[in-house]
């Protein structure tokens, strides 16, 4: 896990950016044109560590420095990575060679350097593509279109576009492509009730395995780690992204004064539609069904309707007017967004959490599930971020799913 403690002088600014090549299959990541003889002398010298003869070719002109060959697809850093020269990483990573580029078997130079046992060369690439994301994150801009990774259907489409022109009519702001398609798809339980599944995509919103990880995150933001003596008198949550309700079970466990919950989704599981042999669909709409299982009539339990970038800054103004208790504890999870919403989220974390001297901030850490080195430097960006404002860390965090899954945890002054 991760944590944290408040600087609230300043606020967090730029979000973070996608930090990977997204692609479907080994055959579309595009390397495919004919390799000059310079280009292959690239890769060996790249191999053999002869800086010089890089340099030599690359000050020519005839070779390129970001060649990745159409069959493996080696590049000239991974070359130079694997084998673990450390001058020739910083030369090549200083003349444009790109830190994030992906082979045949979507490895990148840093995970062909962490193969070979080179922390050297693993650290060097990883403080030049932290550097690099957060250089990007601020000439880059915000309202840059998120383009969902399928294509709707006619049917699909008019409820997205339905989806949207709701969302603008009563609350003024545009989620993002993708974030919108999530809001007009259709959620569906397993019949064992251990997985939410989006149907437009078939991935997995949530799943009963992040129960341990829940907890943690949960036991943490209540401070269940510390003496009864340091935890907040009148303890006051917030959780944003409801799912399958796991975090909000734990989080009410440790008996906070006031618990709210922003959920988003319209459509969710609970009522029976349509049956198969082995799968049972049910739709029902979140609001509802959190209704129906008896979230809404909890004592102390506050559920806030709509998308978190319209409630959040209400509850900064509740806040500020001395309308609502800022919060002692806070967890973020939500579906189909991405780094820089969550930098975003970060931004208004000084303004909805209390001024205890240990306040504490949590998210689920899954920003780049499919690359170990990639999401090594989201964590990374994102813990640089947060250190303007939070005292951030990273926790271990073992289950049976996983063997080493890590949390952001942050506590504020």
């Amino acid at each position: 896990m991760a944590s944290t403690q408040f600087n609230q002088s300043s606020v967090p600014e730029e979000g973070q950016n996608s930090l990977k090549r997204k692609h479907e299959d080994d055959n579309d990541v595009e390397m495919g044109y004919e390799p000059t003889r310079e280009d292959i002398r690239l890769v060996v010298a790249a191999g053999d560590g002869d800086l010089e003869e890089i340099k030599s070719i690359n000050e020519s002109g005839n070779g390129d420095i970001c060649f990745q060959d159409s069959q493996t697809g080696m590049s000239v850093l991974m070359a130079a990575a694997g084998a673990g020269h450390a001058e020739v990483v910083r030369y090549l990573l200083d003349e444009g060679a790109p830190w994030n580029a992906v082979d045949r078997r979507y490895r990148c130079a840093g995970d062909y350097a962490a193969m070979n046992g080179h922390q050297v060369i693993v650290d060097i690439i990883m403080d030049h593509a932290v550097m690099s994301e957060m250089i990007l994150s601020i000439v880059e801009s915000e309202d840059s279109a998120v383009i969902p990774s399928y294509l709707p259907t006619a049917e699909e489409a008019a409820s997205l576009k339905a989806t949207v022109e709701k969302e603008v009519s009563e609350n003024g702001s545009t989620p993002s492509r993708l974030n919108a398609a999530y809001l007009a798809s259709r959620l569906e339980y397993t019949p064992a009730g251990d997985r939410l599944v989006d149907t437009s995509t078939q991935l997995a919103v949530m799943m009963d395995w992040e129960r341990p990880l829940m907890a943690r995150h949960a036991a943490w933001i209540c401070f269940a780690d510390v003496d009864t003596a340091k935890r907040p008198s009148s303890l006051h949550t917030l959780n944003v992204g409801f799912g399958m309700g796991i975090v909000d079970e734990e989080i009410i466990s440790h008996a906070p004064v006031s618990h709210t919950i922003i959920e988003a989704h319209p459509q969710l599981v609970g009522k029976p539609v349509v049956s198969y042999d082995t799968f049972v669909v049910l739709a029902f709409k979140v609001l509802e069904k959190m209704e129906a299982t008896g979230w809404t009539q909890r004592s102390g339990v506050h559920v806030r309707r709509g998308r978190w970038q319209d409630v959040v800054p209400r509850l900064e103004r509740e806040i500020a007017e001395g309308k609502l208790e800022p919060f002692d504890g806070v967890f973020f999870d939500t579906y189909a967004e991405d780094d820089r919403d969550l930098s975003q989220f970060h931004r208004h974390l000084p303004r909805i959490m209390s001024q205890h001297p240990r306040a504490r901030y949590s998210y689920y850490n899954g920003m780049c599930p499919d690359s170990v080195f990639f999401h090594g430097v989201a964590c990374e960006t994102t813990r640089l971020r947060l250190e303007r404002n939070l005292k951030t860390f990273l926790l271990k965090l073992n289950s049976y799913h996983s063997k080493a899954n890590q949390a952001m945890i942050s506590t504020g002054l």
